[in-house]
């Protein structure tokens, strides 16, 4: 995932809240995105 801004517009603070927003992925539906 990419995020792409200005600074200031809260890109670091959205890549830390990522893994509490996501849904968990299984190891075979990563594979699957690469």
């Amino acid at each position: 995932m990419l995020l792409a801004g200005s600074p200031g517009t809260g890109k670091t603070l959205l890549a830390h809240a990522l893994p509490c927003i996501l849904p968990e992925m299984s190891r075979e539906y990563i594979e699957v995105l690469l």
